[in-house]
């Protein structure tokens, strides 16, 4: 998550509220979504999933009525599993049962993620990053 402003950390120093706590909807650091500080069933954290836009840094719930801010701890979608496809390409399996399809992997400062679509970033769960570094870093290493 990106520093926060002094004007936001005022505001939660006098009401000793965080942003979190005062959003609508938040999605965690292993993947869970939530609405109003409640978990949200899997099958709305999908629909949601749908109208999720990534614009300017800012995560936003949009359609032709509604325009909500959107909490996002590190990446909005956490895969859980993933298949590495003929072509080289993965297919990602992520914690609310979507699925992605990415062409690479990013790496930075120890962090794997991929870049899937609408411009967005799905990170990897502890049990897949460790996975996926034995299974496809290091086997790519052996090979050269």
């Amino acid at each position: 998550m990106d520093s926060i402003s002094p004007k936001k950390l005022l505001e939660q120093l006098k009401t000793g509220l965080t942003e979190v706590d005062t959003a609508l909807f938040y999605i965690d650091s292993q993947g869970r979504w939530f609405y109003q500080n409640e978990v949200l069933p899997t099958k709305f954290a999908q629909l949601f999933w749908e109208v999720l836009q990534y614009k300017n840094d800012e995560y936003r719930l949009k359609t032709a009525k509604e325009d909500i801010d959107v909490i996002v701890t590190t990446y909005p979608i956490m895969i859980i599993d993933y298949q590495r496809l003929e072509d080289g390409s993965f297919e990602l399996f992520s914690s609310i049962d979507t699925r992605h399809r990415a062409t690479d992997f990013k790496i930075d400062d120890e962090v794997i993620y991929f870049n899937i679509e609408r411009q967005m970033r799905a990170g990897l769960t502890r049990a897949c990053y460790y996975h996926f570094v034995e299974e496809v870093l290091l086997n790519d290493e052996r090979a050269c």
